[in-house]
């Protein structure tokens, strides 16, 4: 008995995102969840909830989507691929944010593991890239996780837990009708503060908490507004004589936000902050989603690290959340596309192309081109073998050469014109929308 004693009190405290939940076994008829509180308890990240016994969750809402993510959770043979495939089917509900918490505590194990090659591998997977197996036909591959930022490899650790911990955030924003109030008063708890006032964990708590503001959402939607104008005159500033009337226009709104140096930077970032004052409302959420995705698009993300395969995903989320959401959102990823055109056309014969691909194949990916194959980010130059990957995202034709690729992007570039043309837009964002496509429709 002494001995007993002098064990328990050596006992530590499991760290909260380490628990596990008690068996589903021991949930009985009287003890049948409630709600998505049940599943969240301490942890927004929802890495290890109970996902009880078949039929708990039938009756809630989302209900049916719960269940198909419990059912997967009691499988320990869940593969990548198994929660892609849910999260696909459930989009809009309460299975996005518990898929990506399920991913992430994969992730957690397998950084916590030997981090060889296979170990990359198994990173990247969990991050959402797929094949990751395949090989690229090189002899002078990268690493498979060379693409995340980071010169060591604990930056990339690090950097890889700051973009899963974000997605599991925005997932509980992927549709106006998921219950993110579990999530938002988890956030409040011990363990969690790094990510309370990030972007995404402020929107999480703003709209759990209805926050509504008639004049602050005002001032978001103008200011999203002539950032995105400005953003769409930069990306289609190609010659020399736009460049310099571009120069004006980034001087006169420098001027007119307080002789900011970045007046796109300033202006999202305002967007942002009061389109997140009025998250009650679902047009101002919707809007908040693009704003911050836009901000890690042009780089200027508070988080610090912008990147990811999953921002034109984020729009696809926001376009979820009304009429106007869906507008802006598509303007965006006019902007994305035409990025990614710039970038292949000015990296597809020098050596930066490798580091540039993430600008080119994650607009790709998010505008319908289907999942990435970590083989295609580890190319260093651009290889047939690359191309023809790039050219299949762009739901191009089966090409290798670089001039058809370029066409294939710049074909998916006036396609994604054409459907933001059919939103109600103002006349500045369609005349510089129409310039881009008429500029991309040419050889």
């Amino acid at each position: 008995m002494i001995l007993l004693l002098a064990l328990l009190a050596c006992a530590r405290d499991i760290p909260p995102h380490l628990q596990v939940d008690r068996p589903a076994a021991q949930v009985t008829a009287t003890q049948r969840p409630s709600g998505l509180v049940d599943l969240v308890r301490s942890d927004p990240l929802v890495r290890r909830p109970n996902p009880g016994a078949p039929g708990d969750w039938t009756g809630l809402p989302d209900g049916a989507a719960i269940e198909a993510w419990s059912a997967q959770a009691r499988d320990p043979r869940a593969t990548p691929a198994d929660w892609a495939e849910i999260e696909q089917t459930h989009r809009g509900t309460a299975a996005v944010p518990l898929v990506r918490g399920a991913r992430l505590a994969a992730l957690e194990v397998a950084l916590a593991g030997e981090i060889d090659v296979a170990g990359q591998q198994a990173v990247a997977a969990w991050m959402g890239a797929t094949r990751v197996e395949a090989h690229p036909t090189t002899d002078h591959a990268r690493e498979p996780l060379d693409w995340i930022p980071g010169v060591t490899m604990s930056d990339k650790r690090d950097a890889a837990l700051l973009m899963a911990e974000r997605s599991v955030l925005l997932g509980w924003m992927d549709g106006p009708d998921i219950d993110v109030e579990p999530a938002a008063l988890a956030l409040t708890q011990p363990g969690h503060s790094r990510m309370l006032d990030t972007p995404a964990g402020t929107l999480v708590r703003a709209r759990a908490a209805k926050e509504r503001s008639e004049d602050a959402a005002a001032r978001g939607r103008a200011a999203l507004n002539e950032a995105s104008v400005l953003a769409l005159a930069t990306v289609g500033a190609d010659r020399d004589a736009e460049q310099e009337v571009l120069k004006r226009r980034l001087a006169n709104a420098q001027e007119t936000l307080g002789n900011t140096q970045d007046p796109i930077g300033t202006g999202l970032h305002r967007a942002r902050i009061s389109l997140t004052a009025d998250a009650g409302s679902n047009v101002s959420a919707g809007l908040a989603l693009v704003a911050m995705t836009a901000e890690r698009l042009f780089r200027t993300c508070p988080e610090g690290q912008c990147a990811g395969l999953d921002r034109t995903q984020v729009l696809e989320s926001a376009a979820r959340w009304g009429p106007e959401a869906r507008a802006m959102a598509r303007v965006w990823q006019v902007i994305a596309l035409k990025q990614a055109v710039d970038t292949l056309v000015a990296s597809h014969n020098k050596p930066s192309f490798g580091h540039s691909l993430i600008d080119v194949v994650d607009p790709l990916s998010g505008t319908g081109g289907g999942s990435i194959e970590l083989s295609l980010m580890r190319y260093r130059t651009a290889e047939p073998t690359a191309l023809l990957q790039i050219s299949r995202l762009a739901q191009g034709p089966a090409a290798t050469d670089s001039v058809e690729v370029i066409g294939a992007v710049k074909a998916r570039l006036v396609r994604a014109c054409d459907a933001a043309l059919a939103e109600r837009h103002s006349r500045a964002v369609i005349t510089e929308i129409r310039r881009i496509r008429e500029r991309a429709r040419r050889p």
